[in-house]
C-alpha cells in the first residue's frame, strides 16, 4: 500500500471525516509538528488507536524545521494507525472532530532535546 495515499486536502479530509462518522467512527484531530518524528510519537498515538476510531493528523511548521512539509507528511502517513494527513497552510476546524489532541507542546520539548543530543554527538 502506498501510504502516500494518505495525504489529503483539506476538502478530501473534510468529506472522509463526515463519511466515517455516518459509519459511526470517532474521529480525532491530531497536530503537532512531527519534526522530526521520532518513536515516541508513535507511543504517544498508540492509545488513540482503538477500533472504530479514526486519526487525521494535521502537521505543523516548527520553529526550527528539519524536513520539508512533504517528506515529513510521507513519514506521518506511513505510522499504522494514522488515516490521514493534512500538511501545513490547510485548514480543518477543530469542531469537526469529536476530540483535539495536541503535539504542539511535546513536539517543541522533543526537537529540544532531539537537537542537543545531535549537537553533543557531533561534538564527540
Amino acid at each position: 500500500m502506498d501510504t502516500r495515499s494518505k495525504i489529503l486536502a483539506a476538502k478530501e479530509i473534510a468529506s472522509l471525516v463526515r463519511e466515517w462518522r455516518s459509519a459511526g467512527s470517532k474521529v480525532t484531530l491530531v497536530r503537532g509538528s512531527f519534526d522530526p518524528l521520532l518513536a515516541e510519537h508513535a507511543r504517544r498515538l498508540q492509545p488513540l488507536i482503538q477500533p472504530g476510531n479514526r486519526i487525521v493528523v494535521a502537521l505543523g511548521e516548527s520553529s526550527e524545521s528539519i524536513l520539508p512539509p512533504q517528506p515529513r507528511a510521507e513519514l506521518v502517513a506511513a505510522l499504522r494507525g494514522v488515516d490521514a494527513v493534512l500538511t501545513p497552510g490547510e485548514g480543518l476546524s477543530d469542531r469537526d472532530f469529536d476530540s483535539v489532541v495536541s503535539f504542539a507542546a511535546a513536539d517543541n520539548q522533543t526537537a529540544t532535546r532531539f537537537a542537543a543530543h545531535v549537537r553533543q554527538r557531533a561534538a564527540q
